[in-house]
């Protein structure tokens, strides 16, 4: 909506995003929102579905990966198992 009211009116959208950009961050309020992964959350409640779906009289977690990265940086053992079950 922005961009379609710039354009109407014959201004710099660039501008006008980066100018608001500022000041949001110059009043240093903590967020009512929050950002979701999507494929993140989705795989997270896959796993809880899953991990559910085993009985702990027969079973014990032995590892529950958190799978943690930023920037396409990861630990080695981000690709290994999720969850691993051992069965008593």
């Amino acid at each position: 909506m922005i961009k379609q009211i710039a354009v109407e009116k014959e201004l710099d959208y660039n501008k006008i995003i980066s100018d608001i950009e500022i000041q949001l961050l110059a009043l240093d309020n903590d967020s009512e929102t929050e950002i979701i992964d999507c494929n993140k959350k989705n795989g997270d409640d896959f796993e809880k579905f899953v991990v559910q779906k085993f009985d702990k009289k027969y079973f014990t977690i032995k590892e529950w990966a958190g799978d943690k990265y930023v920037n396409g940086k990861y630990a080695e053992t981000t690709s290994q198992p999720d969850i691993l079950f051992e069965f008593k």
